[in-house]
């Protein structure tokens, strides 16, 4: 067994053994991130619609739900930009 390099081995069998995950999570993001971005879209609209009613009981939650859609919208820019 001449010229045997490990390094080249493991780099095939490496591509080779994530080629199927790569794929599927290709596949996963194609079909989440409309969802996904959907889900931050109503969201907003339904924090907007909760503040123009300015209903007293909703008002502690107001604050929350501004700073976790403003999560979502830095989660959906990373997806959107290949950062995850």
């Amino acid at each position: 067994m001449e010229n045997f390099n490990i390094h080249e081995w493991q780099a095939k069998f490496l591509k080779e053994e994530q080629d199927p995950t790569d794929r599927e999570m290709f596949d996963l993001k194609q079909q989440f991130l409309p969802a996904f971005e959907e889900y931050v879209r109503l969201y907003g609209i339904s924090l907007g619609a909760d503040i123009e009613a300015e209903n007293p009981d909703d008002a502690p939650y107001i604050i929350h739900r501004k700073e976790f859609l403003a999560d979502l919208k830095v989660v959906l820019f990373k997806l959107q930009h290949g950062e995850f």
